[in-house]
């Protein structure tokens, strides 16, 4: 693996001599994702390499992890996500390749990607839909209400029918 995780990446170039890169981002250097989480402290790991797939059409492909503080939607405090993805891309296919495929594609402008707005991208999707603590972690007094609401017995609403069946 090569050291420095650049922003951008020639395409053709890196393709052709199988580039491969390992680092880490800043999560202040991911403004839209920085506005989604609590703090912008945390730093996201990312190797990613680029090949030529059995047809020869030019791919990238990599794997994305972080540890981010979401904002519980239930309790409404911060809570820690685990967010481990893994992608692949064609790199500037044409439509029938891509069917073929089965695989996104990624539009390529001038020869070259923006890096960062693709890690971006996948961290933005693979964030909750709503962030949330395991019931039990959430709230101590929900707990303690589900408890006794289990303790309180309800009465039967059919229990004077079996009494009165039960005079018959």
């Amino acid at each position: 693996m090569r050291g420095k995780l650049p922003r951008t990446c020639n395409v053709q170039k890196e393709t052709v001599r199988y580039g491969s890169f390992e680092g880490v981002i800043s999560l202040s250097d991911l403004s839209r994702l920085a506005a989604s989480v609590e703090d912008d402290k945390a730093n996201i790991n990312v190797t990613f390499e680029f090949y030529r797939n059995e047809i020869g059409l030019a791919v990238i492909r990599g794997k994305v992890k972080s540890s981010l503080n979401l904002n519980c939607q239930r309790c409404m405090q911060v809570m820690r996500v685990s967010i481990d993805c893994d992608f692949e891309f064609l790199l500037g296919a044409d439509d029938g390749d891509i069917i073929a495929s089965g695989l996104d594609n990624i539009e390529i402008e001038n020869g070259f990607i923006d890096v960062y707005d693709l890690i971006e991208d996948e961290l933005i999707l693979a964030l909750p839909l709503v962030s949330r603590h395991e019931y039990q972690d959430c709230n101590e007094y929900w707990s303690n209400q589900i408890d006794v609401d289990d303790a309180i017995e309800k009465e039967n609403p059919f229990a004077v029918l079996a009494k009165l069946k039960g005079d018959l």
